[in-house]
């Protein structure tokens, strides 16, 4: 931050905004990964899906920001269209500094097939085998290589962190607000 910290957050709200925007408007219908570890993996997008992340307007029109540090914008996958193998490129820290590294995820049909942790492989297993819902991807995080946290080249062994310095998933659930109409037609049901 600078020596106007106001606007200087105002201007990264702004910037964050324009690129959920243009997330939003792409309608994009897949999102593929790779990496020089071995990732590759296709990662089917729902009809309908948004892309959510930084500040939120609550139920009174105020703007705040659940979440700070904020660097990531994030969507739902399609349940089924999840292909291929996710190679982690950082550590994972898991409750209470459980570390799990040099770890890979081989997804096929949305589904967890396979799955591995040189370091962890047991906290891994519990976090996959928890029940069913956890073979799946519920949120992939896009997050720029570009911003402050990534820029530190730090892991912070806390999640809240650690997750605003990469792009990045998460197994189980995915959030009904990442799909327009998704938490009325939650009420609904």
């Amino acid at each position: 931050m600078g020596e106007n910290p106001i606007n200087d957050w105002e201007s990264h709200n702004r910037a964050f905004e324009s690129r959920k925007k243009f997330l939003n408007e792409s309608r994009l219908e897949a999102l593929h990964f790779t990496n020089s570890r071995g990732t590759n993996l296709l990662i089917g997008l729902p009809k309908n899906h948004l892309y959510l992340g930084g500040g939120v307007i609550d139920k009174n029109g105020i703007l705040f920001f659940p979440n700070i540090p904020t660097e990531e914008i994030f969507t739902a996958p399609h349940k089924n269209k999840v292909n291929g193998k996710l190679v982690g490129t950082k550590p994972l820290i898991y409750g209470g500094g459980r570390v799990i590294d040099d770890f890979y995820f081989t997804f096929q049909e949305g589904r967890i097939t396979d799955y591995y942790a040189a370091k962890g492989q047991e906290v891994l297993q519990q976090l996959i085998e928890t029940d069913e819902g956890s073979r799946y991807l519920g949120e992939i995080a896009l997050v720029s290589n570009q911003s402050p946290l990534a820029q530190t080249d730090t892991l912070f062994y806390n999640t809240l962190f650690d997750e605003n310095t990469s792009c990045h998933i998460g197994i189980g659930n995915a959030s009904p607000s990442n799909i327009q109409n998704g938490i009325s037609n939650l009420r609904k049901s």
